[in-house]
């Protein structure tokens, strides 16, 4: 489910689309009522998805490094599928611009580097 549906749609089967630039959480429980959302930013300048922060391990993305709060295993692909990063760590730099496909823990996060 979205707290936004002017921003992004969560269909039947759980596909988000993005529809317009903004914030929404997307809000799943499973059948045993444990809860989780993904804070969602749409940006205009594009079709998908800027970055969708996981609740945990948090992180953030400043100054073309990704920091983490605490390490955790990581793996960064670029646009092509093309391996950039992968080990343990709390912090990687000089990220490549562009779309990256981040792999935290067991947390699949897309994420537009500019």
């Amino acid at each position: 489910m979205s707290d936004n549906t002017a921003v992004a749609t969560v269909s039947g089967s759980g596909l988000v689309t993005a529809l317009n630039g903004g914030t929404a959480n997307i809000i799943v429980t499973t059948h045993n009522n444990i809860a989780a959302v993904c804070a969602v930013t749409v940006g205009v300048h594009n079709s998908g998805i800027d970055e969708c922060a996981a609740p945990t391990p948090r992180h953030h993305i400043s100054n073309g490094s990704l920091i983490i709060d605490a390490p955790c295993n990581v793996a960064i692909y670029r646009s092509d599928g093309s391996l950039f990063y992968s080990g343990r760590t709390g912090c990687v730099e000089n990220l490549p611009k562009g779309f990256l496909i981040l792999r935290i823990n067991d947390h699949t996060i897309k994420t537009l580097v500019e």
